[in-house]
């Protein structure tokens, strides 16, 4: 998802740099949103919410290239008054451009280059570079750069608690008691959209989910100013993007430095059709855990479906979203959650004196069949998911 800032008014322009190593066959106008063909990579779509923001869904674009082709499209954000997006647009639409509408937004195309105005915010596509210089010298003459929450953070990690405090209270115009409620308070009062943005907050996050062997296990994770300050040059990402070695060390870092809870569902206790239930009540109960420790506003969690979670909280905000991993702090839950997962299937391994792999594949099957062969369908129950339909089918042979 794209960021959705406020300031004075005016609406944020947002850009999205050229897609470095990839190459943009074809884009059509689909139902709320346009659709880009990456070559070899898939699809990639961009939504206009109801509420005025934008979403980038990749679902559609093949796994090994999701990590890089989000790093692609990263952005910054600038500030633009309406009077210059119209100038901006006309100037757009002199080379050769088409401009549409599209519900309360428009849509203004030329070559290698899409904007979307909803009337509050600006997203600027750069699909090549073949976009005028002109173009890109008047958005850097009628723009300039707004705050956003990250280099918040950075700033106050360098100030005196005191000071940092004053100018954090200054900042939101409350009278928070800490820098991070301060901070959070702001955040709440840009409307962000983009989950990358929204810090300090308690994020939450699942592993192996989707692995045949193991349970599920749910982790959440606090990071604020300080938190922030020291991992931020650690390389924290989403832990499917990360090697196991690498997960595990990282994760050493988080829980020394954040507070944070773990639970774990026994793959005993899955039931079919209850996933999203159980991990609804799993996430609330870790992230219940951490507000003893850290009374934070904001909460964050990578979205698995759940009907409840974001009303549970009262007095609080929860946002989730389906590429939540770009928030930090559920990157940080992520990688916590997957370490545990990894450490509990090295433990299963080395009681049973048998290599229990991850994931789903016909790697797990394989060593599936070999484990029911020689340990039978009983001890197999007791450490796979029976709630896939490929783990019923083997018992059934």
């Amino acid at each position: 998802m794209i960021a959705s800032f406020q300031d004075g008014g005016a609406p944020i322009l947002r850009i999205l740099h050229g897609f470095e190593g990839f190459h943009v066959e074809d884009e059509k106008i689909v139902q709320n949103g346009i659709q880009y063909k990456i070559k070899g990579a898939g699809y990639l779509r961009v939504y206009l919410k109801k509420d005025g923001t934008v979403s980038i869904d990749t679902s559609q674009i093949k796994p090994q290239y999701r990590a890089d082709l989000l790093k692609a499209i990263g952005m910054n954000l600038r500030k633009i008054d309406p009077a210059s997006w119209q100038e901006l647009k006309q100037a757009v639409a002199r080379y050769q451009g088409e401009i549409h509408s599209l519900g309360n937004a428009e849509i203004v195309k030329t070559t290698g280059l899409t904007l979307i105005y909803d009337g509050n915010a600006l997203t600027i596509l750069q699909l090549s570079n073949k976009v005028p210089k002109e173009i890109f010298q008047m958005i850097e003459s009628v723009t300039s750069t707004p705050l956003d929450s990250l280099s918040l953070l950075e700033s106050f990690a360098n100030m005196k608690e005191e000071t940092a405090l004053n100018v954090a209270r200054k900042l939101c115009g409350f009278e928070e008691p800490t820098v991070d409620a301060a901070i959070q308070r702001w955040v709440l009062n840009q409307s962000i959209a983009d989950p990358k943005y929204i810090l300090p907050a308690i994020g939450s996050d699942e592993a192996g989910k989707g692995d045949l062997f193991g349970p599920v296990v749910v982790a959440a994770v606090y990071v604020g100013v300080k938190e922030y300050s020291k991992l931020s040059k650690l390389g924290i990402r989403d832990s499917k993007s990360l090697s196991d070695e690498k997960v595990l060390k990282l994760s050493q870092n988080i829980c020394s430095i954040c507070s944070h809870s773990v639970h774990v569902i026994e793959s005993t206790a899955l039931k079919r059709g209850e996933m999203n239930h159980q991990l609804e009540r799993t996430h609330f109960e870790c992230i219940s855990e951490v507000l003893t420790k850290e009374d934070s506003l904001v909460i964050v969690f990578d979205d698995f479906g759940s009907k409840n979670l974001t009303h549970s909280f009262p007095g609080r905000r929860v946002f989730g979203f389906k590429d939540g991993e770009r928030n930090f702090a559920v990157a940080s839950a992520s990688i916590v959650a997957r370490a545990e997962f990894l450490k509990y299937l090295q433990s299963i391994s080395e009681k049973y004196d048998f290599q229990i792999p991850t994931g789903s594949g016909e790697k797990a099957m394989q060593a599936a069949r070999r484990f029911v062969s020689k340990f039978g369908p009983e001890e197999f129950k007791k450490i796979a998911k029976i709630t896939f339909s490929n783990a019923r089918r083997l018992l059934l042979q």
